[in-house]
């Protein structure tokens, strides 16, 4: 309901009553999922390219573990916070993204083009580091 007022509602109405739903004891969510859609071309600051952009949406509420996922140039970002004290095993979620998504490749894309090799294993790389 939130998300189809957010055209309509002021930013502040909306923080507020997120904030308010977050700590609701009825809802009893313990655990949040968001994707946030990119630029899918190259974006420069300075004259500089950003490479890779992770996010990171903070844990608030009865809200223990957040997955969120960032599309920009081409890829999928994604970044995982948690409340080790409510979720001690947050490892083993990121190994099955990881996991999930290299099985998603494999059947995509079984072969890929030469060219696109080096940043495929520059992105894996970062994400490994990131995740």
């Amino acid at each position: 309901m939130l998300s189809s007022l957010s055209g309509f509602a002021p930013p502040l109405l909306l923080a507020l009553g997120s904030r308010l739903i977050t700590l609701s004891p009825r809802l009893n969510i313990h655990t949040a999922t968001t994707n946030v859609p990119g630029p899918q071309q190259p974006v420069q600051t300075l004259g500089r390219r950003m490479l890779a952009s992770y996010p990171f949406v903070p844990v608030v509420g009865s809200i223990r573990v957040v997955v969120a996922i960032f599309s920009y140039d081409g890829g999928l970002y994604f970044g995982v916070t948690g409340d080790y004290d409510g979720a001690p095993d947050i490892d083993v979620l990121t190994a099955g993204i990881r996991r999930g998504l290299d099985e998603l490749l494999a059947i995509v894309s079984p072969k890929r083009p030469a060219h696109r090799e080096k940043r495929r294993a520059t992105d894996k790389a970062t994400a490994r580091a990131a995740v």
